[in-house]
């Protein structure tokens, strides 16, 4: 025997205005959109490729370009995403080109470090610090997120 659960009209929630609530994984991505926004408007273009002098030769050169020839950024997370705490600062956000940002980073980890430690600054390097040894679980509910992305506007 099958039982069909009643549907309501569409449109309908019992009386109450439907209200399109963005979830937690929305406003995540809409906060990291923001992020890089605010990054490109701070950092211009890849900090590694802008510490080019510090470089091996063959790793001077950034990454792919768009058709306008500038070239293709992401914003780096100097702290995983995991760690809420730093989740939605701009503090633990640099600008990077795709090569320098998996490549160069991870074959080249000390001296990419050294460049973005020299970049940030012992402040914000201090901050970073203190975020990659919290251990501490940072739990955030769809109405934290939400007045985060508010704070970046």
């Amino acid at each position: 025997m099958t039982f069909f659960k009643k549907s309501k009209p569409s449109g309908m929630t019992g009386g109450r205005p439907r209200v399109k609530v963005l979830s937690v994984s929305k406003v995540k991505k809409a906060i990291q959109a923001k992020l890089r926004e605010k990054a490109i408007e701070r950092d211009k273009t890849c900090v590694i490729g802008q510490n080019g002098s510090l470089l091996p030769l063959n790793w001077r050169v950034c990454g792919e370009r768009r058709q306008d020839g500038e070239i293709i950024v992401q914003a780096e997370h100097l702290v995983g995403r995991a760690n809420s705490a730093s989740y939605g600062d701009m503090d633990n956000i640099v600008l990077l080109c795709k090569r320098h940002h998996f490549y160069f980073k991870t074959q080249h980890a000390a001296l990419y470090w050294d460049i973005i430690r020299k970049y940030i600054g012992e402040k914000r390097w201090a901050k970073v610090q203190k975020w990659e040894h919290d251990h501490t679980p940072h739990h955030f509910v769809v109405s934290e997120w939400r007045a985060l992305f508010t704070s970046l506007q």
